[in-house]
């Protein structure tokens, strides 16, 4: 259990801090008239905060998989289609 909380932990730190990188280097080069590149950038630090969490809820997934515990599994597995359904149907 000690693994997949530091699995997610490491997952979230750096997750978390490069999407902050990528979201201010995007604005600063927005201020520099950077135009297209700014927005490259800042949409892939977007893309970085979405995706973050939704990581974190597959790294449960295989977890509780490989632990055979069936009952986290379809609660993750829920949670996961619910997601999916929010970034499709949004």
């Amino acid at each position: 259990m000690q693994s997949i909380k530091t699995s997610i932990q490491a997952l979230l730190r750096i997750g978390l801090v490069l999407t902050v990188i990528l979201l201010a280097l995007g604005s600063f080069l927005h201020v520099l008239g950077l135009e297209q590149v700014s927005q490259l950038t800042l949409l892939l630090g977007a893309w970085t905060l979405l995706l973050t969490p939704i990581l974190r809820v597959l790294i449960s997934l295989i977890f509780f998989y490989q632990e055979k515990d069936r009952l986290y599994l379809a609660i993750t597995l829920l949670v996961l289609a619910i997601i999916g359904l929010s970034i499709v149907f949004a």
